[in-house]
């Protein structure tokens, strides 16, 4: 990821419109809010995060953003309500692999055999 130009382009896009209490970016559909799928987007975050191996964004530590936002926003009964479409579970869900930082990092192949197809 650190030689590719293009997730490098992606994280320094990332950066200039970091959040975790929205989803960057401009609304491409009627009834889409910032909020819309926040929950989703915290989760693509963490993947973004993890994959290219940054505890950052810029200077803003993605992971303890993202924990405030979901325990400002935890509802009594552990569950989230994060959108405004009314997607609990996806919420929940996407939270819970947000909190666990369920992706696992790359890591190098050493035993990538190139084969001919010829």
């Amino acid at each position: 990821p650190k030689r590719d130009t293009a997730i490098q382009d992606g994280l320094a896009w990332l950066q200039v419109h970091y959040t975790v209490e929205t989803v960057p970016g401009p609304i491409e559909w009627d009834g889409i809010t910032k909020i819309t799928y926040v929950s989703y987007y915290l989760y693509a975050l963490e993947r973004a995060a993890i994959m290219t191996g940054n505890e950052k964004i810029g200077t803003r530590p993605w992971y303890v953003d993202g924990v405030r936002v979901l325990l400002e926003s935890q509802k009594p009964d552990g569950s989230w309500m994060l959108d405004d479409w009314g997607t609990e579970t996806w919420d929940v869900c996407f939270a819970l692999l947000f909190l666990k930082r369920a992706t696992r990092p790359l890591v190098p192949s050493t035993d990538r055999v190139i084969q001919d197809d010829k």
